[in-house]
């Protein structure tokens, strides 16, 4: 099997090539200084960004890391991964968001070549796979060419690497940025102009509760999606993928006591970060342990009148507001665990339980 992160840099450059070091080769890349900070473009379509995680035991630090670069608009793009690490690498998962449009799979590439000509096939759900052979501390360098972007226009690509454990086994899920996850997901912003701000949004979606057969998480990482208890974790996956793979969801719809302690009498619906879940009796879970923040606000305007200015402008739930009680026709703020901020509506909300909620989200896009 394959190897990924401890060393990894990105680089944007006017190209529309794709290359990969092969796995065989023992090829050190040559160390450059780390630099730090989020917006690093050097002119034109060149961005340079390195990250070095070699002392990451759990090669998370750069989970939910953002990058962002000036492009000028009309020319090809290339996305440049230089990636290194003791953990396997099977699969490239690739998102792309538009203008704050739906989140889509990243299907315009049929394969990628590595140096030594080996395929990294695009499969049908348009993962790429990484070459058979072990990855065990071996760089591998990828050239992903993206989109040319459009005149005053933003781009936010997620990317996120995962490994299958066997043979024909999960290899991960464009639903959830976490399932079977390695390394990732970073987003990377694209810009060109005055772009009107970037956020990703999704209407009616229909919540049940832990009683209910609907799905009860949702995720906002790259898109915003819903899952159910089932589909949320690959049944393949060892103890840890189980917690990194709920670790993506974002806030759980449940009902609890009116304290919110227990689920209890089920009498109260909640929002919930998936961290307290483990203290709220799911014992028959294997729970995450990521805590979103929560707050119930009055906007100043219809939720679907709210720009990615007006959200960012709404202030943030207190550091340690991680559930809230739901109500119908009311509008919450909520600030996830890597920090993206975004507002949830609900509607037709029913009781007692189980019960069901409607609920539409905006949430901005990576900082």
């Amino acid at each position: 099997m394959k190897r990924v992160l401890k060393y990894a840099s990105l680089l944007f450059v006017s190209t529309a090539m794709l290359v990969a070091c092969g796995k065989k080769e023992d090829v050190t890349p040559t160390p450059e200084t780390p630099v730090t900070g989020n917006d690093i473009c050097l002119g034109g379509n060149t961005t340079k960004i390195t990250i070095d995680a070699s002392t990451d035991a759990s090669q998370s630090s750069y989970n939910g890391k953002s990058y962002s670069c000036t492009a000028a608009a009309g020319q090809a793009v290339t996305i440049f991964i230089d990636i290194k690490s003791k953990k396997d690498l099977d699969y490239i998962f690739i998102k792309k968001v538009s203008n704050g449009g739906q989140p889509a799979e990243f299907k315009n590439l049929t394969t990628i070549k590595s140096e030594a000509g080996a395929d990294l096939k695009g499969g049908t759900d348009f993962s790429y796979e990484i070459p058979g052979g072990d990855f065990i501390n071996t760089p591998l360098q990828v050239k992903i060419p993206v989109d040319q972007i459009s005149a005053n226009s933003t781009d936010v690509y997620t990317i996120w690497f995962t490994k299958s454990a066997t043979i024909g086994g999960a290899k991960g899920d464009f639903s959830n940025t976490k399932s079977k996850t390695v390394v990732g997901p970073i987003y990377v912003t694209l810009q060109n102009g005055s772009a009107a701000g970037l956020f990703a949004t999704q209407s009616s979606l229909l919540l049940g509760d832990q009683a209910n057969t609907n799905p009860s998480y949702v995720t906002t990482s790259g898109g915003v999606n819903t899952l159910a208890g089932a589909s949320l974790i690959a049944g393949d996956a060892t103890e840890e993928e189980k917690t990194t793979s709920l670790n993506a969801v974002d806030f759980n719809f449940v009902s609890l006591n009116a304290a919110g302690t227990a689920q209890g009498d089920y009498s109260t619906p909640y929002f919930i970060s998936v961290g307290l879940r483990k203290n709220i009796d799911f014992s028959n879970n294997k729970e995450g342990s990521t805590l979103s923040t929560f707050q119930k606000v009055t906007l100043s305007k219809a939720f679907g009148s709210l720009t990615a200015t007006d959200i960012a402008a709404l202030s943030s739930p207190p550091s340690g507001a991680t559930k809230v009680v739901v109500e119908n026709n009311s509008d919450y703020v909520f600030v996830t665990a890597d920090g993206r901020k975004g507002v949830i509506h609900t509607s037709e909300l029913t009781s007692p339980s189980p019960r069901t909620v409607k609920v539409d989200v905006k949430v901005l896009a990576a900082k």
